[in-house]
C-alpha cells in the first residue's frame, strides 16, 4: 500500500479551495486511512499531554477535528454530487 503524503494528494490539504480535478477515486480509502492515523497520534498526544485550557486542550482538539471534517466533507460532497 503506497503511502499517501499532502504533497501528491488534494485531500490532505486540509483546508481551503479543493482541486477537485486532481482527486482520483483510487486516492480516497488511502487518503481518509492515512488521515486517521495522523489525528489519532495527535490525540494520543494531546490525552498525555493535556492542559486543561481553551488553547491546551480545546483549540487543538478543533484542530484536529476540522481536518477530519474538512476532508472527509470532500469525500461526502464526490458521493452524493
Amino acid at each position: 500500500m503506497t503511502k499517501v503524503t499532502i504533497n501528491n494528494n488534494s485531500l490532505l490539504i486540509g483546508g481551503g479551495l479543493l482541486p477537485f480535478h486532481k482527486i482520483r477515486t483510487d486516492q480516497i480509502v488511502l487518503s481518509i486511512t492515512e488521515l486517521l492515523d495522523n489525528l489519532d497520534s495527535q490525540l494520543t498526544n494531546l490525552e498525555t499531554n493535556v492542559i486543561p485550557t481553551w488553547k491546551g486542550l480545546v483549540e487543538p482538539l478543533t484542530e484536529i477535528e476540522e481536518r477530519l471534517k474538512w476532508s472527509w466533507g470532500i469525500v461526502e460532497h464526490l458521493i452524493f454530487s
